[in-house]
């Protein structure tokens, strides 16, 4: 009898020491995911790009709010880095039309 209540006091204490540990990993890692979350929105503006009427327009991925236009790839750049002079912009999310009409685009300027 004494073995088993020996093994069940043994069990809730590595129980306790391992669930501990765990926390511990889960809380550091949390602390440092948003560390390199705060890092990557101090440098970049993570944007959805569309493409209407041959003009693009870049939305803040995370706010939704509006960041620039323009017809071409240059002037998307040029009026981004008006707004944004220290940032640089990168396109996370885009329309399957948006990415054909800036890749054509891109072409027919090199």
């Amino acid at each position: 009898m004494d073995e088993i209540i020996n093994f069940l006091i043994s069990f809730a204490v590595v129980y306790f020491l391992i669930r501990t540990i765990f926390t511990l990993i889960a809380w550091r890692l949390e602390r440092q995911i948003v560390h390199i979350e705060r890092s990557i929105e101090s440098q970049y503006v993570i944007l959805d790009l569309e493409h209407t009427d041959n003009q693009y327009f870049c939305y803040n991925s995370k706010t939704k709010d509006f960041v620039c236009q323009g017809q071409t790839m240059s002037d998307l750049v040029q009026n981004f880095k008006s707004r944004y002079p220290t940032k640089r912009g990168v396109i996370y999310n885009a329309e399957t039309d948006a990415v054909t009409a800036l890749d054509k685009d891109l072409k027919e300027a090199v």
